[in-house]
Formats: structure tokens, C-alpha cells, sequence
């Protein structure tokens, strides 16, 4: 059959045809979800999207789609990738499609979104959804400091995190130790050099008691929010020299270098502690709620042995434990579609259903407290010693202090993290002999230090 228009235009018509399908299908592939979500946690985005899950589990995302009729999208990027992209955006004043609707950050990272007054905050404060939609009061109310400027709630948490100690209950009780009794830090310490000195004696120099970093400031940081501690809080105040910060450092140091020490420093990464433990080359560490799982995991030749207590106490505080970790999720403020945004967090991060699959997949414990009571939490565990030991967690998490989070906190911590290196090195060097007057000089020198970086680099 002829083309009277001749075969020129026929060409060009085929060709236009074939860009406008090819341009169909590319928008098809790029089409954006109703709510796009940025995880970082691999385990967050299985639990979200039911990757991997048993036959039989809905995920949260299919709740929210079949519930509202809205498309869902879970990414799941690395979290210094998540930050870079998230934070840029903020700077830009990005708004949709190229923002994501709901956004995971972590607790180390949330501070640099605080820098800007809190109205310029690149994430929307969420207190009225809160109070609106019924859960004002439902959430642990220590969990919402972390992600809250002066008041103003940012965030959802997903976690309480508290910390307890784990032992080998296999190896202090052979050495005539019951770990457990000690109610206090000094008798603690008392117990561990007890556990050292009976192994030490029989030849086993490597068998050290308990576990402490010795390059960074994480363990010394959960001490001191114990103590009721934070070296800065959410409107800057620093508590750098606070004579407590001054006790706690040195008994660290005590602890990890002094004549007498009952601590080591294990090797880095899960399954290297986790091995450290297992071949008895440390006999107890503390144990944020997410660290019972990976010791399940990495050291199964353990079961049975381990038992768990609350952290002794200081006389100066009520605390029985601290908080390590955390994550939140939150609205970006120039989302499209805030309400929309917020029926997904509830579906990730409210629901009960969602909340007790997390429940039986990990020990990390929600801060909603309704789901406390399942039974599940009751179920004795064999790994544990035969401990109850979910609802061990419940019992410490309604005693979790709070943790304030700003945008200095890191550096107030880096500065907490150099002042501990020069403290243990003059306790190897030089004893404890004048270590608490020059660590109050250390620790004033660093409050100071730390408020001139948080003039020079104030937005507000």
C-alpha cells in the first residue's frame, strides 16, 4: 500500500512513535511512589517490605497499601549515603518528588540536622501528630529527647536500647564469683578483680573480667548517662566538667589501666568480640538490647552459659541501666503529602502487628509501651541461662534515662574521647597519683574548647 505523503514523513512518524513509546515506557520505570521511604537498617528494610520473612507474614508496606490505597516504596541506601544525599537537599530547600516522604536517620547522625533555629529544620515537628492521632503518652518519653530541638519532636523512635551486662556465669561461677550481687559499681569492680585473681593464679593471664574501650568513649558515655549525665544537652549546656564526668573517668581508668585493672579492650567487630567471650579472654560486657542477637548469633558455643544482670549502680543516681543506639523516622518538611507520610510511620513504626514481628525476630525493644504485656516477652530463653530474658529488657526499658542529642554533640564527645586517651596514659605511666586533678583541668579545658566551636559555628 503507497503513502502519498511519501516516505520522508512516514519515517518521521515511525520514528516520533517510537520516541513517545520509549518515553511511556521510561516514565512507567520512574514512576515515583505515593509514599517513598529511605531506610538504612537492612534488617529494618526485610521487617518493612517482608524480604525474607516466613511464609504467612504481611508486611508492613502491603498494610499500608491495602489500607490506604496508596503506593508504597521501601530504598534501602547506606547510611553515610542517606545523610550526604538527605542533608543537601535540606540545604536547598529540595522539595518532591526528588525528597523522600519518610526518612530513617540514626542517632549519631540526627545532630547536624539541629544546627538551623527549630523552624528551619529540615524535618517537620511531629508533636501534633502525636497528640492528634491518640499517641501522646503511648511512646516512652525519654526515647523522644534524642529526636527533639527545645521541645519540638522531629522524630519517631524505634527503639528503647537499654544496656545490661552479659557474663560468662560458666566461668565466674568456677572461680567462686556470683557477679550478679553486686549491687554497686565498687562492688563490681570488687567481684572482677576477685574472677582475675583466681584465674591468674591457675595460669590463665589472658582471662581478663570485663570489657572496656580504650579509643573511643562509648562505653564511658553509657556510665555517664547512668549517672544522669549527658556532656551536652538539646540546648547546648555543657556538662563536660561536671564533677561526676571527673569521678566516672577516673574510675574508668581504674578499671582499664590502673595497678589493679579488671578490664580489657576486645578485638573490634561482632563476631570478634563475640569470639573474645567465647574463648574466655573476657568474661563480661555490657549489652545494649541489640547485642543479645548478635551474640546468639556469632558465639553459639555460649548457650547456656551467659546469664544477664542490670548495670550496678552509682549512689549519686536511681538508673539501674543507660541507652546505646538508636534510630528514628521522621517527615521531611517540604514532603507532598505529611499525612500520608504519617499513616506509614505508624504502619512501620506504631502498629503492634509490626511491633511484635520485630519482637520475635530481635531483642530490640519498641518504645511503645502496649506491646510490653505479649507473652512472648515471658518465654524463657535457653541461650540466656534460661532467663526471661525479654521481659528483663521491659524491666530496665521504663528505666532507660534520657539522651539528649544537638548539634555539638559529637564534638562534645570527640573532646570527652581525648581527654579519656590522655587520662589512661598517665594512669600507665604515672599511677593515679594527681589523675583527678589533671583530669578536672583536662575536662574544663574541653568544655571551653567545645563552647567556642559552638559559637563559631551557631546558625542561630
Amino acid at each position: 500500500m503507497g503513502f502519498h505523503l511519501g516516505k520522508p514523513i512516514l519515517t518521521m512518524i515511525f520514528l516520533a512513535g517510537g520516541a513517545w513509546m520509549i518515553a511511556k515506557a521510561t516514565q512507567r520505570a520512574d514512576h515515583r511512589a505515593d509514599v517513598e521511604v529511605w531506610c538504612f537498617s537492612d534488617q529494618h528494610y526485610r521487617a518493612f517490605t517482608g524480604s525474607g520473612q516466613s511464609a504467612g507474614y504481611v508486611s508492613p508496606l502491603t498494610r499500608f497499601e491495602s489500607e490506604t490505597g496508596l503506593d508504597g516504596e521501601i530504598k534501602l541506601i547506606q547510611n553515610r549515603a542517606l545523610n550526604t544525599r538527605l542533608g543537601t537537599m535540606f540545604m536547598s530547600g529540595t522539595k518532591w518528588p526528588e525528597l523522600p516522604d519518610c526518612v530513617e536517620i540514626e542517632i549519631g547522625s540526627v545532630g547536624r540536622y539541629f544546627r538551623p533555629p527549630v523552624d528551619e529544620v529540615g524535618l517537620l515537628p511531629l508533636n501534633d501528630f502525636i497528640e492528634r492521632h491518640g499517641w501522646k503518652g503511648k511512646i516512652v518519653e525519654a526515647r523522644l529527647a534524642p529526636w527533639s530541638k527545645h521541645g519540638t519532636v522531629v522524630g519517631i523512635p524505634a527503639d528503647v536500647h537499654p544496656v545490661m551486662i552479659t557474663y560468662n556465669d560458666d566461668l565466674f561461677s568456677q572461680a567462686g564469683v556470683d557477679l550478679a550481687s553486686s549491687a554497686t559499681w565498687d562492688q563490681f569492680i570488687d567481684n572482677c578483680r576477685r574472677y582475675e585473681k583466681y584465674w591468674r593464679d591457675r595460669g590463665e593471664v589472658r582471662r581478663r573480667a570485663f570489657e572496656l574501650n580504650q579509643d573511643n568513649a562509648t562505653w564511658l558515655l553509657a556510665m555517664l548517662l547512668q549517672r544522669g549525665v549527658n556532656v551536652i544537652d538539646d540546648r547546648d549546656q555543657i556538662f563536660l566538667a561536671d564533677e561526676r564526668v571527673v569521678d566516672t573517668l577516673v574510675t574508668y581508668c581504674q578499671m582499664l589501666a590502673g595497678p589493679d585493672s579488671m578490664a580489657v579492650a576486645t578485638s573490634g567487630g561482632r563476631d570478634a568480640y563475640a569470639t573474645d567471650l567465647t574463648r574466655g579472654y573476657v568474661g563480661a560486657m555490657f549489652t545494649p538490647d541489640w547485642r543479645f542477637k548478635y551474640l546468639k548469633d556469632a558465639a553459639p558455643a555460649l548457650r547456656g552459659k551467659l546469664k544477664v544482670m542490670p548495670l550496678p549502680r552509682w549512689p549519686d543516681s536511681p538508673y539501674r541501666t543507660s541507652t546505646i543506639g538508636g534510630t528514628m523516622i521522621g517527615i521531611p518538611r517540604n514532603a507532598r503529602d505529611p499525612e500520608a507520610a504519617w499513616k506509614m510511620i505508624e504502619q512501620l513504626y506504631l502498629r503492634p502487628e509490626a511491633l511484635r514481628e520485630m519482637m520475635k525476630a530481635t531483642y530490640v525493644l519498641p518504645p511503645i509501651k502496649s506491646v510490653w504485656d505479649d507473652p512472648m516477652l515471658m518465654a524463657v530463653d535457653p541461650y540466656y541461662g534460661n532467663q526471661t530474658m525479654k521481659q528483663l529488657i521491659v524491666d530496665m526499658a521504663d528505666e532507660v534515662p534520657p539522651r539528649y542529642v544537638s548539634p555539638a554533640s559529637s564534638i562534645a564527645e570527640g573532646e570527652l574521647a581525648m581527654v579519656m586517651i590522655e587520662a589512661l596514659e598517665h594512669m600507665r605511666t604515672d599511677g593515679e597519683v594527681g589523675l583527678r586533678e589533671k583530669c578536672r583541668v583536662w575536662l574544663a579545658r574541653a568544655a571551653a574548647s567545645t563552647q567556642r566551636r559552638i559559637e563559631h559555628g551557631s546558625f542561630e
